[in-house]
């Protein structure tokens, strides 16, 4: 699936990794929590090779939040509290603040203690989607992956999402996968996957310039 990619993201800044569907990029995702093991090369985090920190230190470190993500039977509460027991009422409303999820959940009957599935309150796909990223949010991580978790947004609740998320914590890496090249902006690092391999990177400003494969992508998806 993937094939002599060799790259590095800055810690502490938004980057992005783009490309075709099949390119590449969840498998990309998944090594980066060891969800499989590269049958070459290595995987570092913050200069640590992945095979060296305990899976349970690396999924505190590391969190990913996917397109389709899923809730346990359960309250709010709870499946915010997932990765992290313990968190306080206080954290879980920061989170679901950055995920634009505040006046939902204030809105419901029993708030936080609302079930969900099971009888629980409906929830749609965009809702989902942001309650996935308030419970990776909760985890406090280093490192946030959102694969296509923005994807049954509109446009400018993603941009809000992204702009709440810019602001919630300094010093968060995240690194967000996407077929979207045309909401990069230029000022992010940018990977370019075409069949498994890394056909491009730099900043989205300078690919835009070179009008290479960056650019192609981008055309595929601007109206």
């Amino acid at each position: 699936a993937l094939d002599g990619v060799t790259a590095q993201l800055p810690a502490g800044a938004w980057s992005c990794v783009v490309g075709v569907s099949g390119s590449g990029k969840s498998t990309l995702a998944t090594l980066l929590l060891r969800g499989r093991d590269p049958d070459a090369g290595v995987v570092r985090v913050g200069g640590a090779e992945l095979r060296g920190i305990p899976l349970e230190e690396l999924r505190r470190r590391v969190a990913l939040v996917s397109q389709r993500p899923t809730l346990l039977a359960g309250s709010i509460a709870e499946n915010l509290r997932l990765a992290r027991p313990g968190a306080p009422d206080d954290a879980l409303h920061e989170a679901l603040a950055v995920a634009g999820l505040e006046d939902w959940v204030a809105g419901l009957p029993r708030g936080l203690d609302t079930p969900v599935r099971e009888r629980g309150v409906s929830v749609s796909g965009g809702q989902l989607q942001r309650l996935a990223l308030a419970r990776a949010l909760v985890a406090a991580p280093e490192v946030l992956v959102l694969d296509e978790a923005l994807s049954q947004l509109d446009a400018e609740t993603a941009r809000r999402v992204r702009e709440r998320l810019l602001a919630y914590r300094t010093g968060l890496t995240v690194i967000e996968i996407t077929h979207r090249a045309d909401l990069v902006p230029d000022d992010a690092t940018v990977l370019v996957l075409d069949a498994g391999r890394l056909v491009a990177s730099g900043t989205a400003g300078e690919l835009r310039a070179a009008d290479g494969p960056f650019t192609h992508l981008e055309a595929r998806v601007t109206p």
